[in-house]
């Protein structure tokens, strides 16, 4: 089964100090929390704009781009309306001029049509035999009276009533292409003025003669003076009523040209109104995404590796604590990296002192001892100390059990050579008599009685150290069982050992549990030794014929022809 490596620190980072950027952006200051662990805190500092519209949130700077727009349509849609609105008043107050001046002209054409009247009345009252002063006196009062009022009324005109005396109405007949009308108007009116003035000077002669009582001289006056003035004055007063009439109709040209200008100056507000809507909706729009490109743009670095990229914080809108959160963030991901690489090389050196403290080891020296610290390493140092020293125990308790045997194989050996001297000293007391090759006689028969005892002696020594060496067998396996078992055991709690520190750390995941080793054939049961037979410690029976032999000797013949026992595993020659 595979295992990934997975490093997990065994302490949470921690940052002292933040790398300088290349805009110094942030600062990053290392506090704990109330569980006493580390946290990063993020103090972003800000470059002041030189766009107040930057330091205004986002959602305010919107709202006044909506507001300039709304303000710029206004405009435009007001100057179009009040312009209208000037220019029908405008033309209003000029068609209640000409409606006024036409009235007063007419007015005056029936004044001086009265005035010629009046003057035959007042000659008729004088031609008849017995004139009535009271009828003649206010026929020269009505007369009086009639030139007065056109004097005061053409006056009146003259000085008010001309288009000279009018800014707005020039400028409504220049919009026609009629400005040559007010010349046209100043000199109808001054040939009104000048026939009246004729008129005015026949009317004083024919009242003087009337006074004098030249009534002749009065009908002349009349026919030569009077009617004749009266008649240019009355057609000057008729030009001016007609010009008036040509007026309205300049004005009318005014008022379809004054349309047409409006339509115009529409089309031109509503473009000038969109150019300056879009030029603020650029102005707007261009503190936005003109930081948002160059946050994208730093992203994407960051994205390919480039990790001293930074964003420039301009402002105090929702951008500017975007920007500035990012800048923190990579600030703290560049620290942590820094921590972490320095971690990382802490732990690859502290795992090239274990690895060499393991190599010192392996060389067979056991006193090692290697550093322990709270990292991951430190503890694998522990799990290696723990090994180390359990090794070290039973390779001590291994060499306590190597001098127990060789102290017990020491006593078996010495044992051995005091079997084996008493042999050689019952071979050189033998005393065997020659016998023939065909006799059928038994060896027992030339072994006097102190030879048997001898025999018999040696018999039971042999019983005695074969079970003697029984025995030894038996010690030197439980003494070898008891090694593998101390074997088995040093395995199984250094498995246990290892797999309990690789669950305490997820870093220790690729550390495979340790599997339980047996010797070949044993699989942890006792070794199969060969079972002994209890020999009996008993007298051995010379006169009965053997049925089998001893598994400790057996007869073989000597090379000179005579029979004699040795033993097997020893050297007659020793």
């Amino acid at each position: 089964m595979n295992r990934t490596n997975t490093f997990i620190p065994s302490q949470p980072l921690t940052s002292s100090k933040l790398a300088n950027t290349p805009n110094g952006a942030n600062k990053i200051n290392s506090t704990k929390d109330l569980n006493g662990k580390p946290l990063l805190r993020i103090q972003p500092q800000r470059s002041r704009a030189r766009n107040l519209i930057i330091n205004l949130p986002i959602g305010t700077r919107l709202i006044l781009g909506f507001l300039v727009a709304a303000i710029i349509a206004a405009v435009g849609s007001g100057y179009i309306g009040i312009q209208h609105a000037q220019i029908a008043s405008q033309q209003s107050n000029f068609y209640k001029s000409l409606l006024q001046t036409n009235t007063n002209l007419t007015t005056g054409g029936q004044y001086l049509q009265v005035i010629h009247s009046q003057v035959g009345n007042v000659i008729a009252d004088l031609d008849t035999q017995q004139p009535s002063q009271e009828t003649l006196a206010q026929d020269k009062q009505s007369l009086n009276n009639l030139i007065t009022l056109y004097n005061t009324l053409l006056t009146n005109y003259i000085s008010q009533d001309l288009l000279s005396k009018h800014p707005e109405q020039e400028a409504i007949l220049a919009s026609a292409g009629r400005s040559y009308q007010t010349q046209q108007q100043i000199a109808l009116a001054s040939s009104a003025l000048r026939t009246w003035q004729s008129q005015q000077a026949s009317l004083t002669a024919i009242n003087t003669n009337i006074n004098a009582g030249n009534i002749a001289q009065a009908k002349y006056l009349q026919q030569v003076q009077v009617d004749p003035t009266n008649a240019d004055a009355l057609s000057a007063i008729r030009a001016l009523t007609q010009f008036n009439s040509y007026l309205a109709d300049s004005v009318s040209l005014a008022e379809q040209a004054e349309a047409q200008q409006e339509i115009i100056t529409t089309i031109v507000s509503a473009v000038i109104a969109f150019i300056l809507i879009v030029l603020v909706g650029l102005f707007i729009s261009g503190t936005i995404i003109r930081r948002l490109g160059q946050l994208r743009q730093v992203t994407q670095a960051v994205e390919q590796g480039q990790l001293d990229r930074r964003v420039q914080v301009v402002g105090r809108d929702e951008i500017a604590d975007v920007s500035a959160s990012v800048n923190a963030m990579l600030d703290a991901m560049v620290t942590l990296l820094d921590e972490t690489r320095n971690q990382r090389d802490a732990l690859t050196n502290a795992a090239e002192h274990l690895f060499t403290d393991m190599r010192v080891v392996s060389a067979g020296d056991l006193r090692i001892n290697a550093p322990v610290s709270n990292d991951p390493i430190g503890m694998l140092a522990n799990a290696f100390n723990f090994t180390v020293g359990r090794f070290r125990r039973f390779v001590q308790r291994t060499k306590t059990t190597a001098e127990q045997l060789d102290v017990l194989s020491y006593q078996q050996v010495e044992r051995a050579e005091n079997f084996t001297q008493n042999v050689l000293i019952l071979k050189n007391n033998l005393n065997v008599a020659q016998t023939t090759k065909n006799s059928g006689t038994h060896p027992r028969a030339y072994f006097d009685p102190e030879t048997q005892q001898m025999l018999q002696e040696l018999l039971k020594q042999s019983t005695t150290f074969a079970s003697d060496m029984y025995g030894g067998a038996r010690q030197v396996s439980a003494l070898g069982q008891e090694i593998r078992t101390g074997i088995i055991n040093f395995q199984l709690d250094t498995a246990e050992n290892i797999n309990n520190a690789a669950s305490g750390n997820n870093s220790l995941n690729n550390v495979p549990p340790y599997q339980s080793i047996s010797s070949p054939g044993t699989s942890g049961s006792q070794p199969n030794l060969p079972n002994l037979p209890n020999l009996p410690i008993n007298d051995y029976d010379y006169n009965q014929q053997p049925q089998q032999k001893s598994p400790y000797m057996k007869p073989r013949s000597s090379p000179g022809g005579g029979g004699r026992i040795t033993f097997t595993g020893f050297d007659d020659n020793r």
